[in-house]
């Protein structure tokens, strides 16, 4: 699934039992999030209120949400 955190755009997929984060640059490349972990028991459907919990940080003005990108 990809995401919108806080206006960057991350992918997360899962891996077996494990979840894998990458960060998507602006002309597409994926590059792995090795600062970004997600537990594996984290449900998908929880996964962006869990991003928006660890990386709240990163909110600014105009840019206050995490969300699914369609």
């Amino acid at each position: 699934m990809r995401l919108d955190v806080f206006g960057k755009i991350i992918e997360v997929s899962r891996d077996g039992k494990k979840w894998q984060v990458f960060y998507i640059g602006e002309e597409g490349k994926k590059r792995l999030a090795e600062d970004i972990s997600i537990p594996g028991e984290i449900q998908e459907d929880a996964v962006p209120l869990y991003l928006a919990d660890i990386l709240h940080e990163m909110a600014r003005p105009g840019k206050e949400d995490v969300k699914v990108i369609e």
